[in-house]
């Protein structure tokens, strides 16, 4: 009989499922239960078909048992301690019926092995199978399988199994001799070359569709707990930093790279401004400065496309900017997602490996649902951010709001204490800004305290705070600064404010719109924040009765 080999699609690309596969012969590893079963089902269906005296040999452990009896309608269960025989051509009735004619001994290993043995005038087979030891936990059971049609192979099988037998029967030598005459038919197969391949070549069809399905469902699956995985890991993170962490931590651990980056991106109309940015360098080169730059044409077609790209050395001329970066990093395969919420493209994941087709076509629709659980995590992140934004930041000024000025002047309130270092508040009010506001009306007055605003942070230094304490007034936290300090401050704050040339303000009392500012700091015997600005808002008074326009400090 000739033999062609027919190579799995998958074969090395999957390491839970060995397959070497031709039109006489299969062995595997990774076959399911139902995929066992039903094939003990087509053998069992044909055996008869062409041959009009098959013999069949049979052994079926404890754990087939029940499935077997009802898939092949067999007149009883049978128990795992019986070899049996069995005639499909010799039946009567719908119900198989199976003769025992051989037993094991209670601890034989053939016991939890499913055996099939099958010889005819002109067909033969030979079926063995044993559980495979599962090393993740599935509860599904997995078998070794071996599968021939050939006549010296099904012999070979036949003295291998008679050997395992012979010291393990208790009692009937029925299944010894039925082997022995098996062989002898065998032999005289061989002898007359009377082998019909009409049956054994259908099979192997049927197990390669078997097992590509099996395949696809394990890649499937795969795909399945990957994604949950990466669920799992942002689905409700809502802080940035964390979000970058937990799903470079999630890809490294089950699809692997050696180089990421995450773009989130905020559209303008067809094009794409970089908000913010996260890479994960585990290369030898670069570093953390280091990043893989795209062509804007080549990125703005990805995102407005939607649709996940493959990428090698050959092609990355035309996908970066600087494409002999993936030579110096020796990286050979990388893959570009767009992260697609709501059909608009919010960012871009960019993934890159060292090993050859590392990232395949076959990865492109998993990766593709991995974006969208991305995208709509990144959007939940700007949401939160926008909404903790809203709860700390005035509306108008956009300057910090009350709340947050009492947790913040708080928190700088009690690290003074802790480190016995100055803190000093100025209090600020607009001087005669209820004159402005009925004369001119509530829009130029919002101008008005924006503009204000403004001024006030141009004035002060990054570790400052600057908030809308209320109406025209704002509030100045300068932490590790003395009184002196927090003096030329609000110095500062008064004439700038001065100087600033406001619509209408020479309709002002005095000609100008300005500024009063009260200044306190705590001193020894300042024992909360409401006594601090308890204090403030007393300078802040003084400055007011005594002509506006001028900083007072607490006495």
């Amino acid at each position: 009989m000739t033999t062609e080999n027919i190579i799995l699609p998958d074969q090395q690309k999957s390491s839970d499922a060995l397959i070497h596969l031709n039109a006489d012969n299969l062995k595997t590893s990774g076959f399911t239960q139902n995929s066992l079963i039903r094939l003990v089902e087509v053998i069992m269906a044909r055996a008869g078909e062409n041959d009009t005296d098959v013999q069949m040999l049979l052994h079926i452990p404890s754990s087939l048992s029940k499935a077997l009896t009802d898939r092949l309608h067999l007149d009883e269960k049978p128990r795992s301690k019986f070899l049996y025989s069995y005639n499909p051509v010799s039946e009567e009735s719908n119900r198989r019926a199976l003769k025992p004619f051989g037993t094991l001994t209670s601890h034989h290993l053939t016991r939890n092995d499913l055996v099939l043995i099958l010889v005819g005038n002109s067909i033969c087979a030979s079926v063995s199978a044993h559980q495979q030891h599962n090393n993740n936990k599935s509860r599904q059971t997995i078998w070794n399988v071996s599968l021939s049609f050939v006549a010296d192979e099904v012999l070979s099988g036949i003295k291998r199994f008679e050997l395992t037998i012979s010291k393990g029967l208790n009692d009937s030598k029925s299944a010894l001799n039925w082997l022995d005459n098996a062989e002898s038919k065998i032999l005289a197969f061989e002898r007359t070359n009377n082998l019909s391949p009409s049956w054994s070549n259908y099979l192997p069809d049927f197990i390669f569709n078997l097992e590509r399905r099996r395949l696809t469902h394990e890649r499937e699956l795969k795909w399945f707990q990957l994604i949950s995985c990466v669920q799992d890991a942002v689905g409700w993170e809502l802080d940035t930093g964390h979000f970058f962490t937990a799903i470079s931590q999630v890809m490294k651990n089950t699809i692997g790279f050696q180089y990421l980056e995450i773009q989130i991106l905020e559209s303008r109309g067809k094009k794409y401004d970089i908000s913010n940015v996260h890479h994960r360098n585990d290369t030898a080169f670069g570093g953390k400065l280091l990043t893989v730059i795209m062509r804007p044409k080549r990125r703005e077609v990805i995102l407005n496309k939607h649709k996940p790209i493959l990428i090698d050395n050959n092609s990355a001329q035309d996908f970066l900017m600087n494409p002999r970066l993936m030579d110096y990093m020796n990286l050979h395969s990388g893959i570009l997602v767009p992260l697609v919420y709501q059909k608009r493209s919010n960012g871009l994941l960019k993934m890159f490996a060292s090993k050859e087709n590392h990232f395949t076509e076959e990865d492109l629709p998993g990766m593709e649902a991995i974006g969208r659980i991305l995208a709509r995590s990144i959007e939940n992140v700007k949401i939160h951010t926008l909404m903790r934004r809203m709860a700390t930041i005035d509306g108008l000024t956009n300057l910090f709001n009350r709340r947050f000025f009492n947790d913040q002047l708080m928190r700088e309130f009690k690290r003074s204490q802790r480190y016995d270092s100055s803190l000093t508040l100025i209090m600020c009010d607009i001087d005669f800004f209820k004159h402005y506001n009925d004369n001119f009306g509530h829009l130029r007055g919002d101008t008005v305290l924006i503009t204000v605003a403004q001024l006030l942070k141009t004035c002060v230094r990054e570790v400052d705070f600057v908030s809308r304490y209320g109406g025209e007034e704002f509030a100045v936290i300068l932490p590790e600064a003395n009184l002196e300090h927090g003096i030329l401050v609000a110095e500062k704050i008064r004439s700038v404010v001065e100087a600033h040339p406001f619509k209408y303000e020479n309709r002002q009392p005095g000609g100008k719109l300005t500024i009063s500012l009260g200044v306190a700091t705590n001193t020894s015997d300042v024992d909360t924040i409401n006594e601090l600005i308890n204090r403030a808002d007393v300078a802040l008074y003084r400055s007011k009765k005594t002509g506006r326009n001028r900083c007072e400090t607490f006495e």
